[in-house]
Order: structure tokens, then sequence, then C-alpha cells
């Protein structure tokens, strides 16, 4: 969840993850890393990256309060996404 909403909020400040990294004085590799969700960052990072982007460092670990349950379809195409990797 933390990646796909990071990458979500950067797309649509229409940045790239060099130009974020940049200004936060990460490494582009890290962006990607977290976006992709490979490794999650640490705390720091979180309250970093919630306070660049001016949200709660909560939208990047909680869901949102209307998700719904996933359906059987919707736990097929991740786990098919997740082979692609």
């Amino acid at each position: 969840m933390f990646g796909i909403r990071l990458k979500a909020l950067r797309k649509r400040t229409r940045k790239t993850q060099v130009q974020v990294a940049s200004e936060l004085g990460l490494t582009q590799t890290q962006i990607s890393t977290w976006e992709q969700r490979l490794n999650p960052p640490n705390a720091d990072i979180v309250n970093l990256l919630a306070a660049y982007y001016r949200m709660s460092p909560s939208h990047f670990t909680e869901p949102p309060p209307h998700t719904e349950a996933p359906t059987m379809a919707m736990l097929y195409v991740r786990a098919i996404a997740g082979r692609k990797r």
C-alpha cells in the first residue's frame, strides 16, 4: 500500500523519482525501491515523505476507510502482478 500511494502522489505532483529524491536528500534508487514495494522505509522516512506531500503518515500506512474486502478476482490480479516483478 505504501508504494502505491507514494507513486500516486509523485505522479499527481508531476515529479520524477529523481526530482523527489533530490528535494528530500534521498536517492532515486530509494524512491524506486519503495514504489516497487521491495523494501519499506523506516518511520523517519515515512514522516519525511508525509510532510513533503502534506499528508498524515497514516495516509501511507492505513487502508482507506471505505476499503472493501478484496474479491477473488482482485486477489488473482494481485497474485499475477506480483509474479511479473
